[in-house]
């Protein structure tokens, strides 16, 4: 976990956009072959799209670093993985009440410390592809907190033979400057 903070930290200290950050995220996440911890931090594009009705298509950066505990035949393995995506997220331009909800998509780039996830389940590639779907909402005086459910898979796309593809669960709390 070390390894990811200082690359997290390294990131945000060398990116001339790091003063921009936009919010940070917390993730845990359970799926039949590990459980997952991460960390995201985000920046918002700034643009909006099909913004004629009261809802509207926009976006952000996600910057991810994670640490995932393999649950399955021994030995049980830890891997660390940081990772970029674009995410697509539909929401509505003016909260219709204190909860304001949206719907996202996005798919990234990861690259993991390892291959094995546990003793019987390798990936195939230390680069993996992750993608997610999600609901959620944002609340709170100013919409400052975020809360939401993600579906999301990994997998390296068929780069080798050797493509199980790991999915998860995910509940997120993320808090927006």
């Amino acid at each position: 976990m070390k390894k990811i903070a200082f690359a997290l930290l390294a990131c945000c200290t060398l990116n001339n956009t790091a003063n921009a950050v936009d919010g940070i995220a917390f993730t845990g996440g359970h799926g039949p072959d590990a459980n997952m911890v991460a960390v995201s931090l985000t920046w918002d594009w700034g643009k909006r799209w099909f913004t004629e009705g009261d809802w509207h298509l926009g976006g952000y950066w996600e910057l991810t670093g994670a640490a995932w505990k393999g649950d399955g035949p021994s030995p049980e393995k830890e891997l660390y993985a940081i990772g970029i995506a674009p995410v697509f997220r539909l929401q509505r331009f003016t909260p219709s009440g204190w909860l304001n909800p949206y719907a996202e998509a996005g798919i990234g780039a990861y690259q993991f410390s390892g291959r094995r996830v546990h003793g019987s389940l390798s990936m195939g590639t230390r680069f993996e592809f992750g993608s997610h779907v999600g609901l959620g909402v944002t609340f709170g005086d100013q919409q400052q907190y975020d809360l939401s459910y993600r579906f999301q898979h990994f997998s390296n796309a068929g780069i080798t033979s050797e493509n199980p593809g790991v999915n998860f669960n995910e509940i997120r709390f993320g808090y927006h400057f």
